[in-house]
């Protein structure tokens, strides 16, 4: 019995990321913003991306510096755009589109907006993203879409909050995204 408890609590430790997901999946797509508050470190998130977002937007400005000398103004102000644009965009509604898409932006079709991203008639099975996911340590995990948008993968990077609860942290989008190449 003892051993038999042992085995399956260990299994419930291993799987408890898998359950973790699949709440956060639930409630985004049932529009329940106190439930995704709950899976989402929304503070941390926007941090993680704001940081990310600086570094490279400085980087692609700081190597056209020479050919154009008023990078460092333009710096400044674009730090000041990315604090603002991150704070309106990561919500549970944008996040939303995100992990049911592996897309980065809505498409028109006929004059409409893909909205019914809940529903499973939109995309066949092909044109899903294909995920991956791959613990890192005992308290990180990661979550890969790999979308046909981009070569890389959209990655969802996962912490443990508690023994059996896990809370999204940080999204690495794809290198094209800053780069345009």
């Amino acid at each position: 019995p003892c051993l038999g408890s042992g085995l399956f609590f260990c299994l419930y430790l291993y799987i408890s990321p898998y359950i973790s997901l699949s709440r956060c999946s639930t409630s985004i797509k049932e529009k329940n913003v106190a439930n995704v508050s709950r899976c989402i470190d929304f503070t941390e998130l926007r941090s993680n991306l704001k940081e990310r977002l600086r570094e490279n937007i400085e980087r692609k400005l700081l190597i056209n510096q020479i050919e154009q000398p008023l990078a460092p103004l333009r710096i400044l102000i674009v730090n000041k755009l990315i604090d603002g644009m991150v704070d309106v965009i990561i919500r549970p509604s944008s996040l939303k589109t995100i992990f049911a898409t592996g897309e980065l932006r809505m498409q028109q079709e006929k004059n409409t907006v893909r909205e019914q991203l809940g529903s499973p008639h939109l995309y066949t099975k092909s044109q899903r993203p294909h995920s991956t996911y791959t613990y890192h340590s005992f308290n990180k995990f990661t979550l890969d879409l790999q979308s046909d948008q981009f070569s890389q993968p959209i990655r969802f990077r996962w912490k443990r909050e508690s023994l059996a609860t896990w809370r999204l942290y940080d999204i690495e989008f794809p290198n094209k995204l800053f780069t345009g190449t």
